[in-house]
């Protein structure tokens, strides 16, 4: 595209305004061009990246991973996650566990999430069902919303297939503001969903 301005003091302000507006457009577009790109290829680090089945369901967020893995491996990392989740400087994670020992129904964990440099919200979480080596839910709340997590683990030849759903219930105040959450959310669990994989296929 090209553009001709005759010359004058009025036409030199205005192109240096376009170029500045120019400028940040397209440093935008490039920086979520590099954003995705690194999403998808840290996705699909160790196989087939998650397969969203809820793409129209704000904060209804239904996902699966194959997992190259027994199911009673993925389930074991599952109820101990916060002992594979890495340090809280690279995943923007903190977690701990409450009481220690096996994961029952009533177990529960406190989560600190990095949402920005020196911004951290928790989030406490309780398990309410539990069947090894194939389900595991919770409740989880914090100041801004309450909603609910399971994983589901469905053996296959290859290893299994985790299932991961996730409800994020927002107060009425902010439920006009779902899909701009959602459109933060979802990338975190695809994310995370690819990390868990790759933990447990890395420890097999």
């Amino acid at each position: 595209m090209r553009f001709r301005i005759p010359p004058s003091p009025f036409a030199v302000g205005w192109a240096v305004l376009m170029d500045a507006g120019d400028f940040v457009m397209s440093r935008r577009m490039l920086l979520g061009i590099r954003d995705r790109a690194e999403r998808h290829a840290r996705r699909r680090r160790g196989g087939d990246p998650p397969a969203d089945e809820s793409p129209c369901t704000p904060t209804d967020i239904q996902l699966h991973i194959p997992v190259r893995r027994p199911a009673g491996e993925v389930f074991a990392l599952l109820a101990d996650v916060q002992d594979h989740v890495g340090a809280p400087a690279r995943t923007g994670v903190r977690m701990d566990k409450s009481p220690s020992g096996p994961t029952v129904e009533g177990t529960r964990w406190h989560e600190r999430v990095r949402l920005a440099p020196g911004w951290w919200m928790s989030v406490d979480s309780v398990v309410t069902a539990i069947e090894d080596p194939e389900l595991l839910a919770m409740d989880f709340r914090s100041v801004w919303f309450t909603g609910h997590l399971d994983y589901r683990i469905e053996s296959t030849p290859q290893g299994c297939l985790l299932r991961q759903h996730f409800v994020l219930r927002l107060p009425r105040l902010l439920r006009p503001w779902s899909a701009r959450v959602d459109a933060q959310l979802r990338p975190r669990l695809l994310d995370r969903l690819a990390e868990i994989r790759d933990a447990i296929e890395r420890s097999g």
